[in-house]
């Protein structure tokens, strides 16, 4: 099991990048996705999931995890809880 917070200093909030047998998940992504892609790749994780967790979904929330969705190539649906 792999767990590692991605602190967002300038937004205040972190985001998470969670693995297991080769699979990560990154839970509420930031824009610039690059940090996630480090880590999976340093790590040899495929990312796999994306999550949104936050209470109140608005337009502007749904689209931070499309440019991770574009950088991975994933055809994986979002999840919103």
């Amino acid at each position: 099991m792999f767990f590692r917070q991605v602190l967002h200093e300038d937004l205040g909030c972190a985001s998470y990048l969670v693995a297991d047998g080769g699979e990560a998940a990154v839970i509420d992504p930031k824009w610039d996705v690059e940090d996630y892609l480090a880590l999976a790749d340093e790590h040899g994780f495929r990312i796999a999931h994306v999550f949104e967790t936050h209470n109140r979904v608005h337009q502007e929330v749904r689209c931070i995890s499309y440019p991770m969705r574009i950088k991975i190539f994933s055809k994986m649906p979002l999840t919103f809880r």
